[in-house]
């Protein structure tokens, strides 16, 4: 077994954004754990930034649909703690399979300090002190995403999708070398490539062209926070190396194919932007 030892040599950090669609059970976690170690060996220091786990969020939402009487009785600020315990057991089970491989591992689990609505608050710092101690003694630094502590210590959300938002910001504030967005696709596609078996992915994408083609995948807001901040991201799925890149001057496919005939033209002048 490898074993990963600090370094006294500050090696670069990478971002690596775990979502609900990769972490669909329990079994899920040992397949995260693979993909840390591929950067591990790269010799890069890792932020993982985590979801819940499969449907776990709609399902808090459906209880507390069940167990409060009606939707004026329903406390923001409850509503966002009940909703942080999702991520925060992705952060337990996933720094538990790092240490039990003898990977150098802790977490935080207040990473993100910002203000505004319980339910949709706007990231305004990190908690750099917690981040400065641990990536001295860590290998891997895991966070949840989605959640953040308002100045007065209190659980607030960064909108639903919000770990997108979570790992950029975190990614941007540590200077990171890369903040990749794992999905269960390979990229950004021009159509749904679960319903489309001739779907084209991208290789790149303008912000603007992401915010009209790749909502599905990424949060909204998410790439707004990108734009304005000129933070260049990568999505895909585990154990691959091809990307879609977010934030690039141009637009354009990763594999492009050659139309033969006039609506072929048409069909990818449309999915063009």
């Amino acid at each position: 077994m490898t074993q990963y030892r600090c370094s006294s040599f500050p090696p670069e950090i990478v971002v690596l954004k775990f979502g609900s669609s990769i972490l669909k059970s329990l079994d899920c976690f040992c397949n995260a754990v693979t993909e840390i170690k591929r950067f591990l060996d790269r010799k890069y220091k890792v932020i993982a930034v985590v979801s819940a786990i499969g449907n776990t969020t709609d399902n808090l939402i459906r209880s507390e649909q069940t167990f409060v009487c009606t939707k004026t009785q329903v406390s923001t600020k409850a509503h966002a703690l009940l909703l942080s315990t999702g991520e925060l057991q992705s952060v337990a089970y996933l720094t538990q399979k790092l240490q039990q491989q003898t990977i150098p591992a802790d977490f935080i689990t207040n990473p993100i300090i910002a203000e505004g609505d319980y339910n949709d608050a706007t990231p305004k710092f990190i908690n750099s002190k917690a981040f400065n101690t641990l990536l001295a003694l860590q290998q891997v630094i895991v966070v949840p995403g989605f959640i953040a502590n308002n100045d007065k210590n209190e659980p607030c959300l960064l909108g639903r999708g919000g770990s997108d938002l979570s790992a950029l910001f975190i990614a941007h504030k540590l200077k990171a070398k890369c903040c990749i967005l794992l999905k269960d696709v390979d990229g950004v596609y021009d159509l749904d490539p679960n319903k489309h078996p001739k779907a084209i992915r991208f290789e790149s994408l303008t912000y603007d062209c992401a915010k009209d083609k790749a909502t599905q995948v990424i949060q909204t807001q998410a790439i707004l926070w990108a734009k304005a901040h000129c933070l260049t991201f990568q999505i895909g799925k585990l154990n691959s190396d091809n990307y879609t890149s977010v934030g690039t001057l141009h637009t354009q496919f990763a594999d492009r194919p050659q139309p033969n005939t006039l609506l072929d033209i048409l069909i990818l002048q449309q999915a063009s932007c």
